[in-house]
């Protein structure tokens, strides 16, 4: 669907964020999202306690920072699989709002699912959850052009349910010009970034934008692949 221009940083290893000082983001409160998310509550499968109990913990963050509109979109069911009928769920999606100068909207997303009862999913991708909150708190600092959605997607590693219940639901789709994507933010020394998703491509001015930044952070040698 032609809905976000989007930049997929599957940042399997995503430094700037958990590993440099040299903006706001501050790397000690993102751990400590983290600890919470991936510890304090622990795997989050699709539909559990502890996938809705970490979806609240991000909704009191933004409520926190001062979003004006925090909430979750359930979902009840999902599609079946090799011909089985829908399956019921109890998932959604953490939502919240930072209100910009326009009404055009940037979504912030990340998943706040593990893949099962036995995974913290601490990388894949709590971190990414707790980059994302923390995002929250330092881009409520400041005056924004755009309106900022912050999403948290339930379901995920159940075959994109969250995000795809997301895209055909949220009702401002249509005012959406940019969706980032962070995943697997673990702080580790390589960065990759993700720039084609199946028959769709990220523009080349928002690759070029992105790398222009990840340059100031210290980065080299990033490949511009076409």
């Amino acid at each position: 669907m032609k809905l976000f221009a989007s930049l997929f940083l599957a940042l399997a290893f995503f430094c700037p964020l958990f590993g440099q000082s040299q903006t706001p983001f501050s790397t000690d409160s993102a751990a400590a999202y983290l600890r919470i998310i991936a510890v304090d509550i622990g795997a989050r499968p699709m539909g559990s306690a502890n996938e809705r109990a970490a979806m609240e913990f991000a909704l009191r963050k933004f409520r926190e920072f001062g979003l004006s509109e925090t909430y979750i979109m359930p979902f009840r069911e999902y599609p079946g699989f090799m011909g089985k009928g829908p399956t019921n769920t109890r998932s959604g999606v953490a939502v919240g709002v930072l209100r910009g100068a326009t009404s055009r909207i940037i979504v912030l997303g990340a998943h706040i699912d593990s893949a099962n009862p036995d995974v913290p999913g601490a990388n894949d991708d709590g971190s990414g959850s707790a980059a994302v909150i923390e995002l929250a708190r330092v881009l409520s600092q400041r005056k924004n052009q755009s309106t900022i959605v912050f999403a948290l997607f339930g379901g995920e590693e159940a075959g994109v349910q969250g995000s795809t219940y997301f895209v055909k639901n949220f009702a401002d789709t249509s005012r959406v010009a940019l969706m980032l994507q962070l995943d697997m933010a673990n702080g580790s020394t390589l960065l990759i970034p993700t720039l084609d998703a199946g028959k769709r491509s990220s523009p080349e001015w928002l690759v070029r934008a992105s790398y222009e930044e990840f340059e100031k952070l210290g980065y080299a040698g990033l490949h511009f692949p076409t």
